[in-house]
């Protein structure tokens, strides 16, 4: 409701004139479509932590741990650091750690989950460097373990590592001309997951 309301104030002169209700009415729609849209938002809505039976339900899905199990946040992209947020408000010191790569610098550091920043929209040693992390913490994942992963929007530049044959500047490269080629973005990603050691599961 507050991200609407500060909508709306900055709406100011869209609201005068003829059409004041017709443009209320869109910026009405419009504010409500950003605010059902939030990353944390929409995290809340479909995970749950039940405490008393040590319980992680993401939508219809139940995740029981056992005593032993670890609890690992794994992500790269726009809205990773506010899916890993909202993971760590609603779990708490159930998470043991983690690793979300994002683009913003000035972000404050998360309480269980490290944030890294790295570069978007073209790849870069920081994106290799935090690919790299987030595989070695998955990979240290025990079989009782679970791992969350909020893998969003821009992450195939964010956490973007090379097989060993591809130099990272050919990589980099490769971004920059799909990118620039006007093909639709399921045609670019079939081709940048094929060209890593991350994308494509």
């Amino acid at each position: 409701a507050e991200r609407v309301e500060a909508i709306y104030e900055l709406s100011g002169a869209l609201f005068e004139g003829p059409y004041a209700g017709l443009r209320r009415a869109v910026v009405q729609v419009a504010a409500s479509g950003l605010v059902a849209a939030d990353p944390g938002a929409a995290t809340r809505r479909v995970v749950s932590y039940d405490r008393a039976v040590d319980t992680v339900q993401v939508v219809r899905r139940r995740y029981r741990l056992s005593a032993d199990a670890r609890v690992w946040v794994l992500g790269a992209g726009k809205a990773s650091y506010a899916v890993a947020a909202a993971l760590e408000e609603l779990l708490g010191q159930r998470i043991d750690g983690g690793l979300v790569a994002v683009r913003d610098p000035g972000l404050p550091p998360l309480e269980r989950v490290s944030v890294v920043c790295s570069d978007h929209p073209l790849p870069s040693r920081r994106s290799a460097e935090a690919a790299q992390r987030i595989l070695a913490i998955a990979a240290a994942a025990g079989p009782n373990d679970l791992v969350l992963t909020c893998f969003t929007g821009g992450s195939s530049s964010l956490a973007s590592l090379p097989p060993a044959e591809v130099p990272q500047s050919d990589k980099r490269l490769l971004h920059e001309v799909l990118l620039s080629s006007g093909l639709p973005i399921t045609e670019v990603n079939a081709v940048r997951k094929a060209v890593s050691v991350v994308k494509g599961g």
